[in-house]
């Protein structure tokens, strides 16, 4: 059932890429202008990305949060958060689909134990938020939920907590976006 997870290096290597390119190598326009950045606002960059929103599968969110809720039956650390990282893959349909590009931006979902939400208080106490720590994996054999193999390239890929089920728009998402 888990056919969009990825092993913990697969996540490090989207974030890794994500984060080389935020020093000015990589340039995100906005896709609901109709038309691409000219040559000149790309001079020195070899990457641009096209997007403006994510999409993403219900179905995989279910299944996401039905192995964290079966973690935390079993496990006294309860996960009680998702953290999102932003990472740059490869596009599996590069070279396949015509016009398709070779890289595509991502978002790795992975749940988090003992994350703490910042809050100011009725007399003005503020109390800072505490991130928490990445669950990296969820053995299979706690949740029962095996791979489909759709997406799942070894077996560890079953015990990782770490998802890519997001799909960048342009093309997961209408003309007309918000």
């Amino acid at each position: 059932m888990l056919a969009y997870t990825i092993t913990h290096q697969t996540a490090k290597e989207y974030v890794k890429r994500f984060k080389a390119n935020q020093k000015g190598a990589l340039k995100v326009w906005n896709a609901s202008k109709k038309v691409p950045p000219s040559k000149n606002d790309f001079s020195n960059t070899p990457i641009s990305l096209t997007m403006n929103a994510f999409t993403f599968s219900i179905e995989e969110i279910k299944i996401l949060v039905s192995r964290v809720n079966a973690y935390n039956k079993t496990n006294s650390k309860k996960a009680n958060a998702i953290r999102f990282y932003t990472g740059i893959k490869e596009n599996r349909f590069a070279g396949i689909v015509p016009g398709a590009p070779k890289l595509i931006p991502c978002l790795v979902f992975v749940p988090v134990t003992g994350f703490v939400k910042g809050e100011l208080s009725p007399q003005g106490k503020y109390t800072p938020p505490k991130g928490g720590t990445d669950l990296s994996s969820i053995p299979s054999a706690t949740t029962g939920l095996q791979s489909r193999g759709t997406m799942a390239r070894d077996a560890s890929e079953d015990d990782s907590a770490y998802y890519d089920f997001s799909f960048p728009c342009p093309d997961s998402c209408p003309d007309n976006p918000l």
